[in-house]
């Protein structure tokens, strides 16, 4: 059986479909993630959620993908972190997620 090598993190706790499908075909895949996920422009994101949905006459934010939830959990936990680490700051900037 030929070793196939596949570029990827093999899928975690359910059945994989890649390789399943060349272990059908008759080969024997060895899965070696190569990719690392930063994510990137953070700040730009907390700045965006300080300054408010007015600032930006935004009406809501749509999540589209597990790193953007986890991007945008960052960012409110800093700054909640910091609200509470600063008495003075009382205010809320109305901002929420929903993920669906």
């Amino acid at each position: 059986m030929a070793n196939v090598l596949l570029l990827r993190a093999p899928s975690a706790g359910e059945d994989d479909r890649y390789s399943a499908a060349f272990v059908s075909a008759g080969y024997h895949p060895v899965s070696a993630p190569v990719l690392e996920t930063v994510s990137t422009n953070l700040s730009s994101l907390k700045a965006i959620v300080r300054a408010g949905p007015a600032a930006g006459n935004y009406d809501g934010v749509i999540v589209t993908s597990v790193r953007s939830c986890e991007a945008w959990k960052s960012v409110i936990g800093i700054l909640a972190s910091e609200a509470l680490s600063s008495p003075n700051t009382s205010e809320s900037n109305g901002m929420s997620c929903i993920l669906l």
